[in-house]
């Protein structure tokens, strides 16, 4: 759940909310990732997989997929919290890990790939792409710092971006 809160005094009041949740739907499924508060956005990634039909050598065939999207809900009128971006990740699977200085740092991932998209928030509605960075595996964390970022890499120590 997302709130907006105004403060009186010693008091926090609900303005408004937003609950985000995990859906199951026919045979596709919905899992929201981690949700990160920048300012006066906050941001969060929903993975959106299932089956669907394709045709393969004139046969039709039931294919499973999966793909990833990087959400905005704008937080600047406290009474209506609104969706106000979508923007769909370049890898299947991926969790939005933490926002730092004017960045958010998504872990993606797919069958055999494993890495770091980084998003710039010079327009908050609709982060952008600014780069990838390969990791040795799925990351579950990233801890910001001045102007750095550390991701745990196993028994590799620790990466360290800048």
């Amino acid at each position: 759940t997302v709130n907006a809160l105004a403060l009186v005094g010693d008091r926090a009041y609900l303005r408004d909310s937003v609950v985000i949740t995990r859906q199951t739907i026919g045979d596709d499924w919905y899992s929201v990732g981690n949700v990160v508060a920048a300012g006066e956005y906050t941001y969060y990634t929903a993975t959106h997989g299932g089956l669907k039909e394709v045709t393969v050598n004139g046969t039709p065939e039931k294919r499973y997929f999966s793909e990833t999207a990087l959400y905005t809900l704008d937080l600047r009128i406290a009474r209506e919290i609104r969706p106000s971006g979508t923007t769909t990740l370049p890898t299947p699977y991926g969790s939005l890990r933490t926002a730092a200085g004017a960045h958010l740092f998504v872990d993606g991932y797919s069958m055999a790939d494993y890495g770091l998209y980084v998003y710039g928030l010079a327009t908050p509605d609709t982060p952008a792409f600014e780069g990838f960075y390969r990791t040795t595996g799925y990351s579950t964390r990233a801890t910001a710092y001045a102007d750095s970022l550390y991701l745990p890499a196993g028994y590799h120590g620790v990466y360290v971006l800048r």
